[in-house]
Protein backbone atom coordinates (compact mmCIF):
# COMPACT_ATOMS: atom_id res chain seq x y z
CA UNK A 1 0.00 0.00 0.00
CA UNK A 2 1.57 3.35 -1.07
CA UNK A 3 1.69 6.02 1.42
CA UNK A 4 -0.66 8.71 -0.62
CA UNK A 5 -3.21 5.76 -0.08
CA UNK A 6 -2.62 5.58 3.36
CA UNK A 7 -2.46 9.32 4.11
CA UNK A 8 -5.55 9.86 1.95
CA UNK A 9 -7.72 6.80 3.36
CA UNK A 10 -7.11 7.55 6.56
CA UNK A 11 -7.85 11.55 6.12
CA UNK A 12 -11.30 10.41 4.31
CA UNK A 13 -12.04 7.73 7.74
CA UNK A 14 -11.41 10.30 9.92
CA UNK A 15 -13.41 12.62 8.34
CA UNK A 16 -16.68 10.31 7.74
CA UNK A 17 -16.28 9.28 11.68
CA UNK A 18 -16.52 12.65 12.45
CA UNK A 19 -19.50 12.87 10.27
CA UNK A 20 -20.42 9.21 12.18
CA UNK A 21 -20.50 11.09 15.59
CA UNK A 22 -22.77 13.77 14.50
CA UNK A 23 -25.11 11.29 12.61
CA UNK A 24 -25.29 9.66 16.13
CA UNK A 25 -25.83 12.44 18.16
CA UNK A 26 -28.91 13.51 15.69
CA UNK A 27 -29.99 10.50 16.12
CA UNK A 28 -30.09 10.33 20.18
CA UNK A 29 -31.55 14.04 20.03
CA UNK A 30 -34.29 13.24 17.23
CA UNK A 31 -35.38 10.28 19.46
CA UNK A 32 -36.24 12.04 22.41
CA UNK A 33 -37.58 15.04 20.35
CA UNK A 34 -39.86 12.51 18.50
CA UNK A 35 -40.79 10.33 21.44
CA UNK A 36 -42.02 13.98 22.94
CA UNK A 37 -43.57 15.32 19.93
CA UNK A 38 -45.05 11.48 19.55
CA UNK A 39 -44.01 11.14 15.86
CA UNK A 40 -42.97 8.49 14.09
CA UNK A 41 -39.41 6.74 14.49
CA UNK A 42 -37.75 8.03 11.74
CA UNK A 43 -34.50 8.76 13.82
CA UNK A 44 -33.47 4.89 12.71
CA UNK A 45 -32.56 6.57 8.99
CA UNK A 46 -29.17 8.04 11.24
CA UNK A 47 -28.28 4.53 12.61
CA UNK A 48 -28.69 3.11 8.88
CA UNK A 49 -26.46 5.93 7.95
CA UNK A 50 -24.15 5.56 10.68
CA UNK A 51 -24.14 1.69 9.43
CA UNK A 52 -23.81 2.92 5.76
CA UNK A 53 -20.83 5.37 6.54
CA UNK A 54 -19.25 2.79 7.95
CA UNK A 55 -19.39 0.36 5.03
CA UNK A 56 -17.85 2.95 3.23
CA UNK A 57 -15.08 3.03 5.16
CA UNK A 58 -14.29 -0.43 5.21
CA UNK A 59 -14.88 -0.80 1.22
CA UNK A 60 -12.45 2.35 0.80
CA UNK A 61 -9.68 0.38 3.30
CA UNK A 62 -10.34 -2.62 1.49
CA UNK A 63 -9.97 -0.23 -2.17
CA UNK A 64 -6.23 0.92 -0.98
CA UNK A 65 -5.25 -2.67 0.43
CA UNK A 66 -5.23 -3.87 -2.59
CA UNK A 67 -4.06 -0.95 -4.66
CA UNK A 68 -6.91 -0.08 -6.21
CA UNK A 69 -6.46 3.38 -5.10
CA UNK A 70 -8.71 6.65 -6.84
CA UNK A 71 -11.01 6.25 -9.25
CA UNK A 72 -8.59 5.88 -12.21
CA UNK A 73 -7.13 2.27 -10.39
CA UNK A 74 -10.42 1.38 -8.83
CA UNK A 75 -11.88 -1.72 -9.16
CA UNK A 76 -15.18 -0.61 -10.54
CA UNK A 77 -17.64 -2.60 -9.19
CA UNK A 78 -16.08 -1.91 -5.11
CA UNK A 79 -15.82 1.90 -6.35
CA UNK A 80 -19.95 1.98 -6.77
CA UNK A 81 -20.53 0.27 -3.92
CA UNK A 82 -18.47 2.09 -1.72
CA UNK A 83 -19.78 5.61 -3.53
CA UNK A 84 -23.14 4.26 -3.19
CA UNK A 85 -23.07 3.58 0.19
CA UNK A 86 -21.76 7.24 0.87
CA UNK A 87 -24.74 8.88 -1.15
CA UNK A 88 -27.38 6.30 0.58
CA UNK A 89 -25.97 7.26 4.08
CA UNK A 90 -26.05 11.05 3.02
CA UNK A 91 -29.61 11.00 1.72
CA UNK A 92 -31.03 8.54 4.65
CA UNK A 93 -29.49 11.49 7.16
CA UNK A 94 -30.86 14.28 5.18
CA UNK A 95 -34.47 13.09 4.94
CA UNK A 96 -34.34 12.24 8.71
CA UNK A 97 -33.36 15.71 9.36
CA UNK A 98 -35.80 17.02 7.06
CA UNK A 99 -38.18 15.14 8.95
CA UNK A 100 -37.59 16.25 12.50
CA UNK A 101 -35.52 19.54 12.12
CA UNK A 102 -37.41 20.89 9.20
CA UNK A 103 -39.44 23.33 11.10
CA UNK A 104 -36.46 24.98 11.61
CA UNK A 105 -36.28 26.57 8.91
CA UNK A 106 -39.26 28.36 9.02
CA UNK A 107 -38.02 29.67 12.71
CA UNK A 108 -34.85 30.23 11.57
CA UNK A 109 -36.40 32.65 8.72
CA UNK A 110 -38.94 34.60 10.27
CA UNK A 111 -41.78 33.14 9.05
CA UNK A 112 -42.50 30.86 11.75
CA UNK A 113 -44.89 31.47 14.58
CA UNK A 114 -45.79 34.64 14.77
CA UNK A 115 -44.22 36.97 17.77
CA UNK A 116 -46.13 39.86 19.49
CA UNK A 117 -44.75 42.66 21.50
Amino acid sequence: MSSQAVIGTTCFSLGLLSIIVLVLVLARLSKEFGEAMKLAPHYYFYYAAAALFVLTIGLRWWEASHGHYGVAMSHIAVFVLDTLSFFAGITASFLASLKYWGWLKGELLGKGSEKSY
